[in-house]
């Protein structure tokens, strides 16, 4: 008997754990972009320009 109710009671604090932990890394994913917005304003940086090659 007491080894099924520490099963129940495993398989409930386990849901519990996941549910929240699932909650936060969505709320946080999506509230991440609305926070932080880029500068539309900056200029674009070309790291893979080939304007001037190594070695010239």
């Amino acid at each position: 008997m007491g080894t099924a109710l520490g099963a129940i009671a495993s398989i409930v604090v386990g849901g519990a754990v996941a549910t929240v932990t699932i909650i936060g890394l969505v709320s946080g994913s999506v509230n991440s972009g609305s926070d932080n917005p880029g500068d539309i304003t900056s200029p674009t940086i070309n790291y893979g320009s080939t304007s001037s090659a190594a070695g010239e």
